[in-house]
């Protein structure tokens, strides 16, 4: 038996050096000697019993780390693979999100019935299926690797399939009506190029704002999209930074409508009265009065600021962000004919069935209309010809 300094019995294995510090000692199956030290006597029983006990059996370690620990040990180890900034700050806030639910629970602990009812609290408090279905296999990741280590016996998130429907208010595009507003709403703003060439290239926000004048080709009528706007933390602040697109397919060359054009050439025009204070900015094509790259963030500020402003004149008409305008681009597209792997390509889709999963119900709706034109046509069968 151990003993503290005034003689006092303390826990097999366990005693109290003259400096005080408490020594806790025990030889692993191994045959390696394992000496801990701490000058709280609670603290190391507690790291003590869990070696011990992971000595004895190494899958009992998951009843002891939590999912908080294990998340955090997860996401440091995906800090060292070769992944953009972006994707780490996304699993960054997906593990914040998750801990809101699961950070005290015992890794070992957690069942298939827990992970259930976190994702449906996630729909329930109005997330995006897909942001859903993203953070579903970054648990399945995080539990499997776990289970790859002997940490836990099997992955709660085995056989899981989350199969809400997307909320139509999540994908709905504009209309012809609302596209038509809201552009109108924007023609004071600095910003009303930047809208109208989401609208007639459906990129992404950030594609959109590292495009450089250099990427135009003016007698080709094209745009080489190559880099997207990132965020990267430095030294604890974020700074915009230039980093590959979303995808590989996502390197491409779109053509560009007239409209299009015609926006570029307002735009080079606004530029001459910017000052540009920044050299690594000189070349951007769309930059704030300043003369710096617009934020996403102050984008959907503004966005968010003429919404308001038409709901208080009585218009009704949804919310928009940048990405509903590349929604809605798509939208256009098939509503006037374009084939679907067209537009793939232009959205830059890794694949052509995505842009059909996200574009089902518009694909339904314009064969519903061709439909019509063909019985307009009198092709319909007549009720002889039925017989």
């Amino acid at each position: 038996m151990g003993k503290d300094l005034k003689g006092k019995i303390i826990d097999p294995g366990i005693s109290q050096r003259q400096d005080g510090r408490y020594e806790a000692r025990f030889t692993n199956r191994l045959g390696k000697r394992i000496r801990l030290y701490d000058t709280n006597l609670t603290r190391l029983k507690k790291q003590f019993y869990r070696l011990k006990d992971m000595d004895e059996d190494p899958k009992k370690e998951g009843f002891y780390i939590t999912f908080q620990e294990w998340s955090e040990t997860w996401l440091s180890s995906k800090k060292k693979e070769e992944l953009r900034n972006v994707t780490i700050r996304s699993y960054a806030t997906n593990i914040k999100l998750m801990n809101k639910y699961l950070s005290n629970y015992k890794l070992g602990k957690i069942e298939r019935d827990n992970i259930i009812d976190v994702l449906d609290m996630l729909y329930e408090a109005g997330y995006a299926v897909k942001t859903i279905k993203g953070i579903k296999g970054q648990l399945y990741d995080i539990f499997q690797i776990a289970v790859d280590k002997q940490i836990i016996n099997k992955n709660p998130c085995n056989n899981i399939k989350f199969k809400r429907q997307s909320r139509e208010e999540k994908v709905k595009a504009l209309t012809i009506e609302e596209q038509a507003l809201f552009l109108r709403s924007m023609e004071t703003s600095h910003y009303y190029e930047f809208v109208g060439f989401l609208l007639q290239t459906g990129l992404r926000i950030s594609e959109c704002l590292a495009i450089r004048w250099s990427d135009v080709d003016w007698d080709c009528k094209t745009l080489k999209i190559e880099r997207a706007m990132v965020y990267t933390k430095v030294y604890g602040h974020y700074k915009k930074q230039f980093g590959n697109p979303k995808k590989q397919r996502s390197n491409r060359i779109i053509p560009l409508t007239d409209e299009a054009i015609k926006l570029l050439m307002s735009q080079k025009s606004k530029n001459l009265n910017v000052k540009i204070h920044d050299n690594k900015f000189d070349d951007m094509i769309f930059v704030t009065r300043s003369g710096n790259v617009p934020t996403d963030s102050n984008i959907r500020r503004i966005f968010k600021s003429k919404i308001n402003y038409l709901h208080n004149q009585g218009y009704n008409i949804q919310n928009v962000t940048p990405h509903k305008l590349r929604h809605t681009f798509a939208t256009r597209c098939l509503e006037s004919g374009m084939n679907l792997k067209t537009v793939s390509t232009l959205l830059g889709h890794s694949r052509i069935e995505l842009t059909a999963d996200i574009y089902v119900d518009v694909q339904q709706e314009y064969a519903a209309e061709e439909i019509k034109k063909l019985q307009l046509n009198g092709l319909e069968l007549s009720d002889e010809d039925s017989e």
